[in-house]
């Protein structure tokens, strides 16, 4: 190592349990995240469903 840190390090003061727990939470958000953008694309493939099979009936 060069003894250089990146931009992305953390503070030395987390330890590393700490860590693992801040970017668990930060993959956890990102699955919500991306769980409500599916679910409400579903919704939507549900609703235009819907609307082409009133089409049909008429």
């Amino acid at each position: 190592m060069n003894g250089r840190q990146s931009v992305q390090d953390q503070p030395t003061d987390e330890t590393p349990q700490q860590i693992v727990e801040r970017e668990l939470q930060a993959a956890q958000e990102q699955v919500r995240r991306v769980a409500a953008e599916l679910r409400a694309g579903l919704a939507e493939d549900d609703r235009l469903a819907a609307e082409e099979r009133a089409k049909g009936e008429h």
